[in-house]
């Protein structure tokens, strides 16, 4: 038995459970991933099911990267009476912290995404006249050399101007990262915080230098 045919019997018994059209149908009329569906239709019955399938996951892989590189700065505030921090935009009876502007990048920090990150928290905190910027890092369990750069790069530029940059949400391996690279800088546990109300609180009794 040729193994092409071996492989691809393989393959669709791996995925047989996906092969039902009800889920597509469902991402379609979200309006979720249009193009995607489309490609992978395209892909297989032009290259047939495995080449099909294998260019489908390159363009998966191609548009993740594509929307990792270009996150969303989301604009964090409390909810009244609350420890819960979202999204204010969406929340407009969310109250922002006096002195502070709280952000959160939607998607990870790596090489792809970090310099564009800190450029616009940069210029939204110059924007806002405010003191301190808290970086909430939820979405990042760790930093590649080039995020790690960039963040302390910020970290410098943001000391020049007299302001001040806080961590939230940081991870442990972004903690061990930040001890060992700038241990009397961001590496200190007084600028680091397990959640955004901690850094809130902090903030709230004295301002940390």
């Amino acid at each position: 038995m040729k193994p092409r045919p071996v492989l691809a019997v393989a393959v669709i018994a791996a995925l047989w459970h996906a092969l039902s059209p009800r889920p597509l149908l469902v991402t379609w009329h979200l309006g979720r991933d249009r193009l995607l569906i489309a490609g992978a239709v395209v892909a297989v019955l032009a290259l047939g099911l495995l080449h099909g399938m294998l260019a489908s996951i390159a363009l998966s892989l191609v548009e993740a990267l594509r929307r990792f590189s270009q996150p969303v700065l989301h604009e964090l505030g409390a909810l009244p009476g609350t420890r819960n921090f979202v999204n204010r935009p969406e929340h407009p009876e969310a109250e922002g912290l006096p002195g502070a502007l709280i952000l959160r990048p939607q998607e990870p920090l790596f090489f792809a995404s970090a310099e564009r990150v800190m450029t616009e928290a940069g210029e939204r905190l110059a924007a806002s006249g405010l003191d301190t910027l808290v970086l909430s890092l939820e979405e990042s369990g760790d930093l590649d050399s080039t995020a790690l750069e960039c963040l302390l790069e910020l970290d410098v530029r943001l000391a020049t101007r007299g302001q001040h940059l806080l961590l939230a949400r940081v991870k442990e391996p972004v903690r061990a990262l930040l001890r060992l690279t700038a241990p009397q800088g961001l590496g200190r546990e007084e600028r680091q915080f397990w959640s955004v109300a901690d850094a809130a609180a902090a903030l709230s009794l004295a301002p940390v230098r």
